[in-house]
């Protein structure tokens, strides 16, 4: 079979170019090879779809990890022409811990510059709100309006349809006239929120708070995958808040708490960071380091709480928010939340973690077996899990 590197480097530009065109009903000449494919209008299971067709597109198997609504059509063919999947994945030579543990130390020059400006975010007058068209970014959002009178700024990317627009089927008919609710097109995959200079100087001189409930939910996804979302773009808003002197409100998961290295109970003062080799996937890592982030910056004198949600209600409806279990532990002291908004949309409570959990050692021939697997497989793996999901 014809090795990736060895394939015309044109060649395999068409390849992956035609497979993207087909998936998102374009001509491959309308498609720009630097734009995200989720301004595409693919999300992570589609891209899951993509990989299958670009598997057999090229005759080679695709990391899984490669082709995210995250990457660009010049980003996948440059890894593709790079790498052969067993050279190109990360070893358990802890190369990847290095890199967390590298992402989990706050820059120097991240520290407030101002005085907040509101006593909590139920009295904030401007609020950034990261992750609004996601299930709890959803419940924050009519949270907010419901409790504050606050105008929310809404943070979405722009794929087939406006920013504006997808803001505005968030709400009830009723709530969009006059709403105050702003859609800003930004985007966390891209460097500095995908915002000009302009936009985060205003932002930096408007927001008094920020709900950051964005994020990469993927647990088949390695670390390096969901980085840029899950943990650099808390990095920038932190940055951003900092900058503004604003409220940081950060919604987490309770899987950080769920490593075979750490305690087997804990409450809102844990701490997964020092735990980071027993955690196995890559979201529960990317929000461990993503954590440590905050906790810094709240070190630094900037007013962040942490919120690590599981279980949350719409319309009647309860589900996980992220999957990873029953409960939530918010905030980084005893008695989380008390300003309103974030902790009233997530309902709070002390972490209980399993009684048993799998050996270490289980779980990493678990991750071995997972860092081998092909898109391919992993689809089949997800449809396999869809009856449960939906029971």
């Amino acid at each position: 079979m014809t090795s990736l590197a060895a394939l015309d480097a044109d060649r395999l530009h068409d390849l992956v170019t035609a497979s993207v065109a087909a998936h998102v009903k374009l001509g491959p000449h309308e498609i720009d090879p630097d734009r995200p494919l989720s301004r595409l209008g693919l999300d992570s299971l589609r891209c899951i779809e993509l990989g299958l067709s670009i598997e057999r597109a090229v005759g080679r198997p695709v990391p899984t990890d490669l082709v995210t609504e995250y990457a660009t059509l010049r980003s996948v063919c440059a890894a593709l022409g790079r790498h052969e999947e067993d050279g190109r994945r990360k070893t358990e030579d802890g190369s990847e811990l290095a890199l967390m543990r590298a992402d989990a130390i706050l820059p120097p020059d991240i520290r407030p510059r101002r005085r907040a400006r509101a006593a909590s975010v139920r009295s904030a007058r401007c609020i950034l709100l990261t992750g609004a068209t996601g299930f709890v970014g959803r419940s924050i959002l009519r949270t907010l309006l419901r409790r504050t009178d606050a105008i929310v700024i809404c943070l979405v990317r722009s794929t087939t349809e406006p920013a504006a627009e997808r803001v505005a089927r968030l709400l009830p008919r009723s709530d969009r006239v006059g709403s105050r609710v702003e859609a800003l097109e930004g985007d966390l995959c891209e460097p500095s929120l995908g915002l000009s200079d302009s936009d985060r100087w205003r932002l930096a001189n408007r927001i008094d708070a920020v709900c950051h409930a964005g994020a990469a939910v993927n647990w088949a996804a390695p670390y390096a995958a969901l980085r840029t979302v899950n943990t650099i773009a808390t990095r920038e808003l932190l940055r951003l808040a900092s900058t503004a002197g604003a409220l940081f409100q950060f919604v987490s998961s309770l899987s950080v708490c769920y490593s075979t290295r750490g305690p087997r109970r804990g409450d809102e003062r844990f701490d997964p960071l020092p735990y980071l080799e027993g955690l196995h996937f890559g979201y529960a890592q990317s929000k461990a380091v993503a954590e440590a982030l905050v906790r810094q910056a709240r070190e630094r004198g900037l007013r962040a709480e942490i919120h690590r949600p599981a279980r949350e209600a719409d319309r009647g409806v309860r589900a996980d928010a992220d999957g990873a279990g029953p409960r939530l532990a918010p905030g980084l002291r005893p008695g989380g939340f008390s300003g309103g908004g974030v902790a009233a949309a997530l309902r709070p409570a002390r972490v209980r973690l399993p009684p048993r959990a799998p050996a270490p050692a289980a779980l990493a021939r678990m991750r071995a077996v997972d860092a081998r697997l092909r898109v391919s497989d992993r689809a089949g793996a997800l449809r396999r899990m869809e009856p449960a999901a939906g029971a």
